[in-house]
């Protein structure tokens, strides 16, 4: 794993108990996309979450807290989906971050030569 230096594993049972029963091959069409849904919603907020730059501390209701602040949420993020691989993250990405520029990417392969190539991309599309 040190290879890969930008690879975060996510070694929580919030993510490994949800995967656990979407694999059991007696689970209904509902129960997995439930599930499927809720393992993509962990993945992106755990991926926010590894984003989260410096402790701040606030005022509420009950006193001053410290907690996580994150300046990149609201600016410059872009996401970006493959057109091939379809937006399964999309609609849970766009509920965290309802703001977000979408970047599409579509890959396609050369089927004589199996040479991958990048034939368009769509910039600062915005869902609505």
């Amino acid at each position: 794993m040190s290879f890969y230096l930008n690879l975060t594993v996510l070694n929580s049972n919030a993510v490994e108990n949800p995967i656990g029963l979407i694999r059991d091959k007696t689970i209904s069409r509902d129960k997995f996309r439930h599930l499927a849904r809720r393992i993509i919603r962990l993945i992106i907020e755990e991926t926010l979450a590894l984003e989260s730059n410096f402790e701040v501390t606030n005022e509420g209701p009950l006193g001053y807290y410290n907690t996580y602040f994150n300046w990149r949420l609201d600016d410059d993020n872009i996401a970006v989906s493959i057109i091939r691989l379809g937006n399964s993250m999309l609609d849970e990405l766009l509920k965290i971050m309802p703001g977000i520029s979408i970047c599409q990417i579509l890959l396609q392969r050369n089927e004589k030569s199996n040479e991958k190539r990048l034939y368009n991309i769509f910039r600062n599309w915005h869902m609505i």
